[in-house]
């Protein structure tokens, strides 16, 4: 979660906010993903790119599996 503090609220506001209380903002905002490599965990986050806050919508566990094809072994082999 971002510490930024948005434009529209006070340092007491902020200071005294509890999570999920401070009033979001009213610009257009990006949905993205962050992946945390070391707790495994996939954040599914929308992103205000004027304020630069961002809010965690969900978090799953997630760990990839990659398990090369024969070809796939082979291409990465002959690029070396």
């Amino acid at each position: 979660m971002s510490s930024t503090i948005p434009p529209e609220v006070t340092l007491e506001q902020w200071r005294g906010r509890r999570s999920g209380e401070l009033p979001a903002c009213q610009h257009l905002h990006e949905a993205t993903t962050r992946y945390d490599s070391v707790a495994k965990l996939l954040s599914f986050l929308l992103l205000c790119p004027v304020c630069g806050t961002e809010r965690v919508i969900e978090t799953q566990a997630y760990e990839p599996r990659f398990v090369p094809s024969a070809a796939a072994a082979h291409a990465l082999r002959d690029a070396a």
